[in-house]
């Protein structure tokens, strides 16, 4: 029995990550980033594919290369991270550079649901979305960034709009992008600024 491939093209990313085996995400008619729908959302090549794959979209987090008494960190509005298990790969970036963080609407939570936090900070919601079995904040941090964050029902009830909240970001589900480039920069790589469609 011979095995069937089928071609499909879609606008619609649930389609797209529900059905295919294998995707290519398309740019201006142009093939940038090919694999599976778990790569795709773990590792996407650029802040372009980090943008269009997840539902709701990836947090785009402005952040600064800077250096301390402890190591590198990168500085974002509203907190700092470690920037170690970047470390190779931006051993030739200059402090002061521009980055990207990008944070996962799932690895924003109130400080008590998180216990492998890498950064916390000040929040306020502006916004509550209740989807059934979960709900999505919409909330403000560093003056007026604003993040979105999506906990299990449960863990949402009692939250209102203006309600202020202590919040903490998980470091599984960051991912770093160059500014100026929009490229990955990988955890533990050396060259990981680029990257290639098979």
């Amino acid at each position: 029995m011979r095995d069937t491939t089928i071609l499909c093209a879609t606008p619609d990313q649930i389609e797209a990550l529900s059905m295919g085996n294998r995707i290519g995400v398309l740019r201006e008619g142009r093939i940038v980033q090919i694999g599976d729908a778990r790569s795709l959302y773990l590792e996407p090549g650029d802040d372009f594919v980090a943008s269009l794959v997840g539902d709701p979209p990836i947090n785009l987090v402005p952040a600064t290369l800077k250096d301390d008494a402890k190591g590198r960190t990168l500085e974002m509005p509203f907190a700092a991270i470690d920037a170690s298990p970047w470390k190779v790969a931006l051993a030739d970036f200059p402090i002061g550079s521009k980055m990207l963080v990008g944070v996962r609407p799932q690895a924003i939570a109130p400080i008590s649901e998180r216990s492998s936090d890498v950064a916390r900070f000040p929040a306020r919601v502006f916004l509550t979305e209740p989807l059934g079995d979960v709900t999505i904040l919409d909330i403000v941090a560093g003056g007026d960034h604003r993040l979105k964050m999506i906990l299990p029902q449960e863990r949402a009830f009692g939250i209102e709009v203006e309600t202020s909240i202590d919040c903490a970001m998980s470091g599984q589900e960051l991912c770093l992008f160059a500014e100026e480039t929009g490229t990955a920069i990988r955890r533990g790589e050396p060259n990981a600024t680029t990257h290639s469609v098979e």
